[in-house]
């Protein structure tokens, strides 16, 4: 049977993709990110918080003056910046892809219609 993607849905607490069939029948699926992709990520982000505040920890406890960088407040700045964005992502792939995902398939129904984002192509 094939589908086409036609639209996405944010209910404030997970994201659906809305599939169409050749019938023109409408299906749901929870947009999920598979363990492996999500853990690789949540430690990626984790470690460029943990570079982040080292660096800026040097910096304090050492009074570490490098010669091509001689603004430190504007690395630190910068550092903190990173520690922001990282932060950001985990917020992001906690809020849409959760800690742990159960296979979810759904008709589409009026209750889903009920959204807060819903975006069609």
């Amino acid at each position: 049977m094939e589908r086409e993607i036609s639209g996405y849905y944010y209910d404030g607490e997970k994201s659906w993709i809305l599939y169409k069939d050749e019938h023109g029948n409408e299906t749901m699926e929870e947009d999920k990110m598979n363990d492996k992709l999500r853990t690789v990520l949540k430690k990626r982000y984790e470690a460029e918080i943990e570079d982040a505040k080292y660096k800026i920890q040097s910096f304090n406890e050492n009074n570490i003056i490098i010669p091509e960088h001689i603004d430190i407040t504007g690395e630190v700045d910068k550092l903190l910046l990173k520690i922001a964005e990282a932060e950001d992502k985990l917020a992001v792939m906690s809020l849409h892809y959760g800690e742990k995902e159960a296979e979810n398939t759904a008709r589409f129904c009026d209750r889903f219609k009920k959204n807060i984002f819903f975006f069609r192509k």
